[in-house]
């Protein structure tokens, strides 16, 4: 909202998603470290596993659908 309200800008938009990619630094680094720390040995390497590759098909599902879009610019 701050990047639309201070005028719609390629260096708005980047400082915004700096702060926002910041933000989400300790959420990303601390909430597996929690989540692990609760299950036993054999199932943390499991969930290890399939954060994991979640984390892939997410960001290759994210490449495809920006490949695929409808007038074939990024």
């Amino acid at each position: 909202m701050l990047a639309v309200a201070t005028g719609d800008t390629p260096v708005n938009l980047t400082a915004v998603m700096s702060v926002f990619a910041f933000a989400l630094g300790p959420i990303f680094a601390s909430a597996p470290v929690i989540a692990f720390g609760r299950v036993s040995d054999q199932r943390r390497r499991m969930s290890a596993a399939m954060l994991s590759t979640f984390e892939m098909i997410g960001g290759a599902s994210g490449a495809l659908f920006v490949s695929l879009a409808p007038d074939g610019s990024a």
